[in-house]
């Protein structure tokens, strides 16, 4: 999700905590890494 990152990175404190979400995952941004949580049906 390099798109998500590079347009909300505009916007203050999500790049170090940051939570991307579109229709079917959920993208959490930790220093560590990127977690993805995917929706249960």
């Amino acid at each position: 999700p390099a798109a998500l990152v590079a347009r909300m990175s505009m916007i203050p404190g999500l790049v170090e905590h940051g939570i991307f979400e579109n229709l079917d995952e959920l993208y959490l941004v930790r220093a560590g890494g990127l977690e993805v949580l995917r929706r249960k049906p």
